[in-house]
């Protein structure tokens, strides 16, 4: 959609910067966490609750949680599909 010449630019507020700067921030922080594939033991465990406690400091849900609860939610959907429809992969 083209922009309306009309229109007088507007630079984003102070408080708009912030924001997008923090969701990138935390959007960068979630591809992180998802890129220790490589490392395990110890240096896994510190990593993702490095990664974590960066989350949380932004205000965001930790990674961990986030995780558990759509694995969760997504158990619960497959089992009421399963209930509803039938679990024809069987």
């Amino acid at each position: 959609m083209a922009r309306n010449p009309l229109r007088k630019f507007k630079a984003p507020s102070a408080k708009q910067t912030a924001a997008r700067n923090r969701n990138w921030r935390i959007w960068k922080l979630r591809g992180l966490y998802w890129n220790s594939f490589p490392m395990s033991g110890e240096r896994l465990e510190a990593y993702r609750a490095a990664i974590d406690a960066e989350l949380v400091h932004l205000g965001a849900e930790p990674e961990t949680e986030r995780r558990a609860r759509l694995e969760h939610e997504r158990d619960r959907y497959e089992t009421f599909r399963a209930a509803v429809v039938g679990d024809f992969n069987v």
